[in-house]
């Protein structure tokens, strides 16, 4: 119940109430210039009729056969437009339906991009990280030689500078 509502101190069977005229004036409004034009056509014939110089007995019997046949005409044109919008909503649905597939498709065919990516790139990172494990041992063998070049210059330089004391 809305708050206007409760200050108006209706039940929950009269909001109830006011929410199927609200829904039935939608559904009226929804039917279209059909529903007006055959409304109108109706008044027009039973003007006509009223107007004719008949019997009382007549006039009743030709009003109460252009009252069903209205009616009857009505309810055909609600028919019409009820399966109309049925069908627009199987439509729609399909539709929604149609596209959500497809976006579970491109979600897939992502999904495994991503993956092919990310496999990708670590073959790539393994491989420069292989790379630059060689690099370290190579520059590793060559501080070690530059290691023992140096010692052995040291070591040639002591000699040499022990003879010359």
């Amino acid at each position: 119940m809305t708050l206007k509502n409760e200050q108006d101190g209706l039940s929950s069977k009269e909001t109830g109430e006011i929410e199927k005229v609200k829904v039935a004036q939608i559904l009226v409004a929804g039917m279209g210039i059909a529903t007006v034009a055959v409304a109108i056509a109706a008044a027009g014939v039973i003007s006509g009729v009223l107007i004719a110089r008949k019997s009382g007995k007549e006039t009743r019997q030709d009003l109460k056969k252009k009252a069903v046949n209205t009616v009857e005409t009505i309810k055909d044109t609600i028919q019409k437009n009820a399966e109309t919008v049925k069908d627009s909503v199987a439509q729609t649905a399909g539709k929604v339906k149609d596209s959500a597939g497809h976006v579970v498709e491109k979600v897939k065919d992502t999904a495994v991009i991503i993956a092919e990516t990310v496999k990708d790139s670590e073959a790539h990172v393994e491989e420069k990280v292989n790379d630059v494990i060689k690099n370290v041992q190579g520059k590793t063998d060559d501080v070690k030689e530059d290691i023992k070049d140096g010692y052995v210059e040291i070591t040639e330089d002591i000699h040499k500078t022990a003879k010359n004391n």
